[in-house]
């Protein structure tokens, strides 16, 4: 398979890619999120990683914006994994914390690291660049420079770890997207990972009146299923207008998911179904 996935080599999506379907295939690495997608549209067999969420980031929008555009409505969800996500601090050479002038890292990393940079390297510029492998580029060019990223990264780069960043609280884990076009190849053989459940994903619009979300939201309810993940986006196509962006528990094919589409359909205006997939959680 070509797999393309957000960022260079070693950045999070790759990572993930690499612990899900392994060494064998053709990895393309894909400077944004949109490029990535894009990529996945232009070659039809192919599929695409990208972020979907992080348990401190929060939603990755240009994900859910660029799903809920009109051009890639061929797409689907194939699953959604799981990965444990670890950071480290990375420099080109051994370096003392008290010594580090720059940190550099995606935005989300640094969210998490927040409050261990300003213990640790309370001196140190953070720059914010466009994904982790991104960091890894900058603390290899520059001295006095360190990176936020994954251990993969350290070792593709030739960079050292200077310390793991570690922060109590909740587990820093990120969810990712598996893409590719309706009719597409795609071989979910793999390794390393567990079923947590299946989700199905939902991109619909509705009239202009008061309750009509409310409605909608009914069929759920009226049919006993979990909603998981629920976002408003701006409708490109009219002002002041918005799509909602749904993931329920439950696959497609189950019963009360059935009779939810069927009850939901009363209440909106459009409807897509990105998927029905598994969520499957990686190893470590």
């Amino acid at each position: 398979m070509r797999i393309n996935h957000f960022g260079k080599p070693y950045s999070f999506s790759h990572v993930a890619a690499l612990r899900r379907f392994g060494k064998r295939h053709e990895y393309i690495s894909r400077p944004t999120i949109v490029g990535t997608i894009d990529s996945i549209v232009k070659d039809y067999d192919s599929i695409g990683i990208v972020p979907i969420e992080n348990t401190t980031g929060g939603i990755i929008h240009d994900t859910v914006n660029t799903l809920c555009m009109e051009e890639y409505r061929k797409l689907l969800i194939r699953e959604e994994l799981e990965l444990p996500v670890r950071l480290f601090l990375l420099a080109k050479s051994p370096i003392a914390l008290s010594h580090v002038r720059a940190i550099y890292s995606h935005e989300y990393a640094l969210k998490r690291s927040e409050g261990w940079i300003k213990q640790h390297t309370p001196q140190a510029i953070v720059k914010r660049v466009s994904s982790t492998s991104d960091a890894a580029c900058k603390a290899l060019e520059e001295k006095y420079s360190c990176a936020i990223s994954s251990s993969e990264a350290s070792s593709y780069y030739g960079l050292k770890k200077i310390e793991e960043i570690l922060v109590e609280g909740k587990k820093n884990l990120t969810r990712f997207f598996v893409l590719g076009n309706v009719g597409g190849k795609y071989s979910p053989k793999g390794q390393g990972s567990v079923n947590i459940y299946y989700g199905t994903t939902i991109i619909f619009e509705l009239e202009d009146r008061v309750g009509a979300l409310c409605d909608a939201l009914q069929a759920f309810k009226k049919n006993k299923i979990t909603l998981t993940r629920i976002i408003s986006r701006p409708d490109i196509k009219k002002e002041w207008g918005y799509v909602f962006f749904i993931e329920i528990k439950g696959g497609e094919k189950d019963q009360n998911v059935k009779k939810a589409l069927i009850e939901l359909d009363k209440h909106i205006t459009d409807i897509r179904i990105l998927g029905s997939y598994p969520l499957k959680r990686l190893a470590h």
